[in-house]
């Protein structure tokens, strides 16, 4: 198998041994000559070194390069490699190589030089060549190409064992730092092998239910591995991130819990010392009050006081302005003293230093003065001497310096106070004052310029003094005034003190005020600072409890993932382990298998070898989050979780991703989801003629599709597939290709895509990609048909729910997001979270966005809840819709020309949904809407059906709806078409008229639960037949049973009103096999699941579908082989554009098509402009693709008045794209009688037909007959070989060409008795006989001919075809197409009786019962392998169990003592020992087949196609073809229709052969169990000429057999296989040992009674009396003509009839009506009945 790694271990090989590699071009021939040929020269010249060749099946792409490898490995030459002159070239150059090797002692021609190189050749090169012996092609080849195997070491890679992948996995995962045990190691092993192994046997179990090839190799199983090794070490970093961040963040949080303690301890101290302040600050504001009160109080009274003071300063002001304009004559005098005071500076002031000691007496003296004007106190008075000058002295007042004036002088202030007196206090100095100074003035006056010399400071102070004496003088007048000024200023100053003390009293209250309230501020300060620090407490911890409390399910969830860290870290291993072969293993099956492997192989090994898992662990959200899922809906993916899960398995495939996608789905996702593919289409065929395309894209990092992929791969995607793990890993990767580097972006994402359902994907290729089963499933399909319906209806509803949707998924992607950001915030914060307010703030924040998330999330629920309840309502018509798409999928596993696409599908419900009748009311709405959807699609695919699929699309559509409905269940659907034959236990009813098949499907009738039944329906119905038998009976034989009454349980069925029609359809299933498509076709019509109309639909005209057709959507006609639409096809042409169209057959050689084509569309004239017919496509295959691309390309111009007409047999290479593009029609003529004569008037026959012969009363007449003759032939054929032998290909050409005929033999319509003996000629032998192969056939045809061709016909008054019924010529004057139609659709019945063909009534039992056969094979075929699949066990495993148990038990033992026999020579005994030896060789490969059989099943041979075939024919009861025909198709054993049917008459054979063999003679003859009967016949009559005849001298062609069938008075019939016995049982008289007797044979549409030959009465198939066989001479009268009393039946081997099958003829007589009779009945003999039905 490919992916095994045997391409890896030759070049391991092969660099061990040191060889050289060298690379062959195998893609074509002239590539591989070119290779070769250098090869050839380096290894025969002086280059010749060991060199390896590996090659692969995917390398070599031409087939001629096998044949080339074959020649080279058988005798070293490839031929017409080397050329002549290459040749001489070669030996020339290496003649010297040659000499040196042989040393001269050998040959030197050039014979044997060229032999030599050859022989350097072969011994230096060494090929390699890797192929699968799993494909088809491996065999073939084996037969085709011998010496590849004959002349090779064949190394057979067989399926690596459990110990081998474990030993793998261990290395690799051994390379893995896993955070495990070290016995976790063995136990992954151990689980991944186990899992490869049994996704292995999986996909064996998966190909025998659903027919679908899955291959798993070991580079899927290194995937695997690698896969789990990525997702292993993604997961791991973001595990150590959480683990970080959630040990980081639950710290945190036990650090807040701990300081949220600590704060409630400090808010309560806090708010202990808010208390206090607030007392303090309350009382203080209470005497803030009262200070306030008394400052008030005192304010007020200050500012009256001020009033007072300010008006009595002005009344003294306005005086001393008075006194002051007086006083300007005293100014002088006290401007000096001022001038004098104002002299005083610090400077002059230093003189007191000097003056201290008082040594002067003029300091004394002036001293004194200034005592007395500042009325200071003085000494007391006395005199004493003082000196003028030296020596002068005089008496005077005694001073009182040393008591007084000296602390005046030194009085700091001193010259302040004088200035002060000067300025303010000048009034006060009063006359005593004066008289008190003025001694000392006339005494100081005197010494005044001496003084200003001694000191300026005294000077000074003596001008002050005198200033103000003399001042006083001059103002002495005022005094009075002044006094009263002085006591105004007096009484001022009073005031004035006493103001100012109120002002400071005043000012001391402000301050005290001031003061309080500066304490108050503060205090009050105090306190807000307390409060806000006991409410930022308070707030902190109300936010960090709310916070802490919020928090809590998050902590307990941190808390238990912390505590579960280490086996989080285990279940890991086998989370991934589990995703890991989900991605890796699961994609190429349904979601069943998907579902099953997980849980039965994947979950159950991961327990069983104790490897841990997350309980309950659901894939999906695993691989991919919601948000993620939500953008995949927003590009357009389908909702289900089919959709979801194909999704996840893309995006994280482990190599690029092959999309088995029949519906598009896929495609048209990606082509969204990645924006560079929008409107791009890069199919396979333009990736292999253009492959640089895909380097481009490499190279730009861009993303690639590929559709319509094929498993011949060009070279470059081979080169990408191989890259490592399938994918690019994240670094530069080149690829050689084209003698160049292709750089590849890390970015370059690739896809594949098929439209193929079911492709079969070659390991080789599978390997290299990861298929995904992307096949649309219902739920997908429903989802997109009630979205399609909401948006046509109620867009709204839609647009909101589609908002919903993603406020849903926002809001959850938001909460998970909030999850990761609160452990995110708390993990990043620095310090603790007490100290972080602005954290606390933000975690708030983000839980507050939690909570409206949260909320908003219930109402988006809500809100989705309500919209989805109206989009309920239309749920019924997107079942429909869905019930008829897979229906029509379903036919399409029939025939491969049925498909489909969906965008055909979805166009036709689209157009249904626009055109559907509007209502009041939506439930007459939807009835509406799944009404025309069911019209519209099934008439679109009706027409494309031929006649015999009709009725199984009806029946599966029928199915489908109550399906979807959920009404019936795939259980119910399983049964009935199986019924009882999967039963392992067989009934006998008691009764012979109930058969035991029959009995075993009632049987199981009876224990089959329908629907939701909880108690089967029919569980008593065996003791209701047994009760009441008779009404069963009639049930039994009745012709139409499914319209009749059904005993017992006919009112409870129409009780039942869903299940009642299916019900109905089961039960005659089973009792009335033969009727099941009639009972079909009731319940199709049941109103319950379409309807009345549906049981006979119409066929749409050839011209409703033009009028659906476009200029740009070709119309595809299918042929049947009884029709060609070319005529019509010309005809519509003719009407529409008055031209005939272009007919171009397709076929060998005509290559231009596609310009022929381009031609016609959009000619330059338009005049030109005509329709293409392009007949026979499928010859031409390979060109349809260009011929499509005219209409889907871009850049062609089409003209709107252009068709394009295809016909086209089927054919399974058919162009997928075609099929689902173009309308397709089949030509296929509908059933019966009275459609096949509507449909001859309408394209035969028309009106200028019936009027081209003169009498045209007559000629109707004649036109009439012929066409219902051409009818009854093409009915009579739907019969079987009781119909003809062969279903002969009569066509409308064949009437064409009679009419045509029979209008030139007699123009005037006039028909004598030798024109109607012409005419019958013509067309029973030559035209209609000549088709014909079998004679027996044309007595058939020759008897309707007698009926037909007659004047009786141009009878005016109407014909009676057929007598005694109402198939007539039409009575009419004037001949009417329309007319005749009119009266053969009103008159004749819709299905004619078999009597009309001359048939028994049985005859159409027998062809029911095959028709029946026919749609239950045709479905099990058809329908999912899932709703018919049989038995659980294997295909292998079934046949195995019955080889072993039943087939290996019935072969008898082989045959002996026959040789003995053949030396008497005796015709009869020749042919005896004829037959054992054909018997012996048929036993013996039997025997071998079955041991091949065996020994390839247990897998230790090869499974050829041939033992693949014979497993499967045995599986399915049937006979290995290669048993009973040889390699060229010729028959060598016997044909049976089952396998136990075979045997049973092997074992017969080998009886009567073994008998004989010990026996001279047998008494009885079974004549149908030679190998050739003929040849017993034969030998018998030259036995009997030999013995009797020969004597005489006659010849032996004189004599002759004379067959006769014993009266049933005459001999008893013979059952068995009893020979002795039969001889006992002959009587004397019947003991002539000149005639044998035979026995065995049966006959068929007729019974022998003593009278002769007479109608059946209930068997077709009645066995036939014993007949003896007598030689006579031959008469002499010719071959009796037609007709003839007697009836010559004719004898054939098989029920096939034909005459290769006919072995002669016996006569009967007629015991009614006449030959004619029995022959239009069909009547013949047989040997077997295997084939009847």
């Amino acid at each position: 198998m490919g992916g095994s790694g045997k391409k890896s271990l030759a070049n391991l090989a092969a660099y061990i041994e040191k060889q050289r590699f060298e690379q062959v071009n195998t893609t074509s021939n002239d590539g591989f000559f070119e290779d070769m040929r250098e090869l050839y020269k380096k290894l025969a010249g002086s280059e010749a070194a060991p060199t390896t060749i590996i090659l692969t099946e995917n390398d070599i792409k031409a087939e001629v390069v096998y044949e080339h490898l074959n020649s080279f490995l058988a005798t070293g030459e490839i031929i017409g490699l080397i050329t002549k002159d290459e040749k001489e070239k070669l030996l020339l150059n290496n003649k010297d190589i040659f000499a040196k090797e042989s040393a001269g002692g050998e040959d030197q021609s050039k014979r044997a030089v060229y032999r030599y190189l050859i022989t350097r050749v072969r011994d230096n090169i060494h090929i390699v060549l890797s192929m699968s012996s799993n494909l088809a092609q491996f065999a073939q080849k084996y037969r085709k190409f011998p010496s590849i195997f004959s002349k090779c070491n064949i190394v057979w890679f067989l399926p690596w064992s459990e110990d081998a992948l474990a030993s793998v996995a261990h290395g690799v995962f051994s390379s893995f730092r896993l955070h495990c045990p070290s016995s976790f190691i063995d136990r992954l092993s151990n689980h991944a092998a186990a899992v490869h192994l049994g996704v292995q046997q999986e996909s064996v179990k998966y190909y025998e239910k659903m027919k679908r090839y899955v291959y798993n190799t070991p580079r899927t199983y290194l995937s695997f591995i690698n896969k789990f090794g990525e997702e292993y070490a993604k997961r791991v970093v973001e595990q150590q991130e959480y683990e970080t961040k959630i040990r980081i963040g639950l710290d945190k949080m036990n650090e807040a819990v701990v300081g949220l303690n600590k704060m409630k301890e400090e808010t309560n101290k806090e708010a202990y010392k808010q208390a206090e302040i607030k007392a303090r600050v309350e009382a203080l504001l209470q005497q803030l009050s009262e200070y306030q009160t008394i400052t008030a109080r005192e304010t007020a009274k200050v500012e009256r006081d001020t009033e007072e003071c300010n008006a009595l300063e002005e009344s003294i002001k306005k005086e001393q302005e008075k006194v002051d304009a007086d006083l300007v004559k005293a100014l002088p005098a006290l401007n000096d003293a001022t001038k004098a005071a104002n002299a005083l500076t610090p400077h002059v002031m230093n003189d007191v230093k000097s003056l201290q000691k008082g040594t002067l007496d003029v300091t004394r003296l002036i001293t004194d003065c200034l005592l007395i004007l500042l009325r200071k106190p003085v000494s007391s008075v006395g005199w004493t001497d003082y000196e003028r000058a030296k020596g002068d002295k005089y008496p005077f007042i005694k001073d009182s310096f040393e008591d007084q004036g000296r602390p005046l002088l030194t009085s700091p202030n001193l010259a302040k106070r004088l200035q002060d007196l000067v300025t303010y206090e000048k009034d006060t100095i009063n006359d005593e004052t004066c008289e008190l100074l003025e001694p000392y003035l006339n005494l100081a006056r005197l010494h005044g310029d001496q003084i200003a010399k001694a000191s300026p400071m005294l000077h000074h102070f003596l001008e002050i003094v005198n200033g103000l004496y003399n001042y006083h003088n001059s103002s002495r007048h005022l005094k009075g005034r002044l006094i009263q000024l002085t006591k105004q200023r007096e009484i001022f100053n009073i005031e004035k003190a006493m103001l100012n003390n109120a002002v400071a009293n005043l000012e001391d209250h402000k301050k005290r005020l001031e003061e309080q309230r500066a304490e108050y501020i503060a205090q009050n300060t105090e306190k807000e600072a307390i409060n806000q620090h006991v409410k930022n407490l308070t707030s902190r911890q109300a936010n960090l409890n709310k916070l802490i409390n919020e928090l809590q399910e998050d902590n307990k969830r941190w808390e238990d993932d912390a505590s579960q860290l280490e086996q989080k870290k285990l279940r890991t291993i086998g989370d991934i382990c589990l995703a890991a072969a989900f991605m890796n293993y699961c994609g190429p099956f349904n979601h069943e298998y998907r579902k099953d492997l997980c849980k039965h192989l994947f979950k159950t090994d991961l327990e069983a070898k104790g490897l841990p898992t997350t309980p309950g662990l659901d894939l999906i959200p695993f691989l991919a989050d919601k948000g993620t899922i939500n953008q995949w809906r927003i590009e357009g993916l389908p909702t289900d979780f089919t959709s979801i899960e194909n999704a996840v398995l893309v995006t994280s495939a482990p190599r690029f991703p092959l999309l088995i996608d029949p519906q598009g789905e896929a495609v048209a996702w990606i082509k969204t989801r990645e924006k560079n593919l929008e409107g791009k289409c890069n199919d396979m065929a333009r990736l292999i003629e253009d492959p640089s395309v895909l380097a481009r894209y490499m190279e730009a990092g861009e993303t690639y599709l590929i559709e319509n992929m094929d498993t011949k791969l060009p070279p470059l995607l081979e080169q990408v597939l191989d890259a490592p793990c399938g994918k690019f890993v994240k670094r530069a990767t080149r690829i050689f290709y084209n003698n160049s580097d292709t750089k590849v972006d890390e970015n370059f994402m690739l896809y594949m895509a098929t439209k193929l359902s079911n492709p079969h994907i070659a390991p080789e290729l599978a390997s290299r990609v990861c298929i995904i089963d992307f096949t649309m499933s219902q739920d997908a399909l429903e989802f997109i048909l009630l979205s399609k319906i909401i948006t046509k209806e109620q867009r709204s509803v839609e647009e909101q729910l589609s908002v919903q949707l993603n406020n849903i998924s926002l809001h959850k992607a938001l909460l998970k997001d909030i999850g990761k950001s609160v452990l995110t915030t708390i993990a990043g914060t620095e310090g603790s979270l007490l100290e972080s307010e602005q954290v606390v703030e933000e975690l708030n924040k983000q839980k507050k966005k939690a909570t409206e998330a949260t909320l908003k999330l219930k109402e988006a629920k809500e809100r989705k809840r309500d919209l989805r309840k109206k989009r309920e309502l239309y749920r019924g018509v997107a079942r429909r819709g869905t019930a008829l798409y897979f229906a029509t999928q379903d036919v399409m596993n029939v025939n491969w020309m049925y498909n489909t696409s969906i965008q055909q599908f979805m166009k036709i419900f689209e157009n249904a949904l626009a055109a559907a009748k509007k209502a009041s009311t939506i439930k007459e709405r939807t009835k509406n809407l799944s009404n025309l959807i069911t019209e519209m699609i099934f008439r679109y695919i009706n027409r494309t059906l031929f006649t015999c699929d009709k009725a199984l699309f009806a029946l599966s559509l029928g199915l489908r709806i109550k399906l979807v409905e959920g009404i019936i269940k795939p259980e119910d659907i399983r049964f009935f078409t199986r019924a009882g034959a999967v039963s392992e236990e067989r009934y006998k009813y008691p009764q012979s008229w109930l058969d035991e098949q029959t009995a075993t499907n009632l049987k199981a009738l009876s224990k089959h639960k329908f629907g939701n039944e909880t108690t089967a329906f029919f569980k008593d119905i065996l003791e209701k037949i047994q009760n009441n038998e008779e009404p069963w009976k009639v049930m039994r034989t009745d012709i139409n049973p499914e319209a009749k009454y059904i005993p017992e349980y006919n009112e409870k069925l129409a009780a039942e009103k869903e299940l009642g029609s299916f019900m109905t359809l089961c039960l005659l299933r089973c009792i009335r096999e033969d009727r099941t498509v009639m009972a079909a076709q009731r319940f199709v019509a049941d109103p319950s699941v379409l309807g009345p109309k549906y049981e006979s639909p119409a066929a749409d005209s050839l011209e409703e579908v033009y009028a659906e057709s476009s200029s740009r959507l070709p119309i595809l006609c299918l042929l049947s082989g009884t029709y060609d639409p070319t005529a019509a096809i010309e005809e519509l042409c003719r009407k529409k554009l008055k031209k005939v169209p272009i007919k171009i057959t397709m076929g060998e050689g005509l290559e231009n098509v596609k310009s022929m084509i381009e031609a016609a569309m959009a000619p330059a004239n338009i005049n030109m402009l005509t329709w293409v017919i392009l007949q026979n496509c499928h010859f031409g295959l390979k060109q349809l693709g260009g011929v499509l691309d005219l209409f889907t390309g871009k850049g062609y111009n089409v003209r709107d008045e252009f068709r394009l007409f295809m016909t086209t047999e089927t054919s399974s290479d058919f162009p997928l794209n075609v099929l689902h593009y173009a309308i397709k029609v089949n030509s296929d003529p509908p059933k019966g009688l009275q459609a096949g004569m509507l449909r001859t008037f309408t394209q035969v026959v028309n009106q200028d037909r019936l009027e081209k012969v003169d009498a045209v009363d007559r000629w109707k007449n004649v036109v009439f007959a012929m066409c219902f003759l051409h009818n009854i032939l093409l009915e009579r054929r739907k019969y079987g070989s009781i119909g003809f032998s062969h279903p002969y290909d009569f066509n409308n050409a064949d009437l064409d060409t009679t009419l045509t005929y029979l209008e030139k033999l007699s123009p005037s319509g006039n028909f004598e008795e030798s024109k109607w003996k012409m005419a019958k000629f013509m067309v029973c032998e030559v035209q209609y006989g000549g088709k014909m192969s079998d004679e027996r056939d044309r007595e058939i045809l020759n008897s309707y001919g007698d009926d037909f061709f007659k004047s009786e016909i141009l009878r005016p008054d109407g014909y009676e075809l057929i007598p005694k019924s109402k198939y007539m010529i039409p009575r009419m004057d004037v001949p009417d197409v329309v007319k005749i139609k009119d009266d053969i659709s009103k008159n004749w019945p819709s299905q004619e009786d078999p009597s009309v063909f001359g048939l028994s009534n049985l005859a159409d039992k027998a062809y029911r019962a095959r028709e029946s056969k026919d749609l239950l094979s045709l479905l099990i075929e058809a329908l999912p392998r899932e709703y018919v699949a049989g038995p659980e066990k294997s295909r292998e495993e079934e046949t195995r169990e019955r080889l072993e148990k039943d087939i290996k038990q019935k072969l008898p033992p082989p045959l002996k003592n026959v040789e003995k026999r053949e030396k008497k020579m005796t015709p009869i005994f020749m042919f005896l020992a004829q037959e054992v030896r054909r018997f012996q060789n048929i036993h013996v490969t039997i025997a071998k087949a079955i041991q091949e059989i065996t020994l390839a099943i247990d897998g230790q041979i090869l499974m050829t196609p041939e033992i693949e075939d014979a497993i499967q024919s045995l599986y399915n009861g049937k006979v290995p073809r290669s048993w009973m025909y040889d390699a060229l198709g010729a028959e060598w054993s016997w044909i049976s229709q089952s396998s136990a049917g075979w045997f049973k008459e092997l074992n017969q054979r080998h009886s009567q052969l073994n008998t004989w063999s010990r026996n001279d003679r047998l008494g009885s003859y079974w004549l149908g169990g030679f190998f050739n009967p003929k040849g017993f016949l034969f030998a018998f009559k030259q036995e009997d000429y030999r013995k009797n005849r020969m004597k005489d001298g006659s010849t032996l062609d004189k004599y002759e057999l004379v067959p006769e069938v014993l009266p049933l008075q005459q001999w008893t019939e013979v059952d068995k296989f009893d020979y002795k016995a039969t001889q006992g049982k002959r009587k004397d008289k019947d003991k002539d040992e000149s005639g044998i007797l035979v026995h065995g044979m049966y006959i068929e549409g007729a019974i022998c009674v003593a009278k002769g030959l007479d109608d059946c009465k209930n068997e077709i198939l009645n066995q036939l009396q014993i007949v003896r066989i007598t030689v006579d001479e031959k008469s002499d009268n010719p071959k009796p003509s037609y007709p003839t009393k007697a009836y010559y039946c004719p004898v054939y081997r098989y029920a096939s009839r034909g005459d290769n099958n006919l072995i002669m003829k016996i006569k009967l007589e007629p015991a009614i009506r006449d030959a004619d009779y029995f022959r239009k009945k069909g009547v013949a003999i047989l040997c077997s009945k295997e084939y009847v039905v």
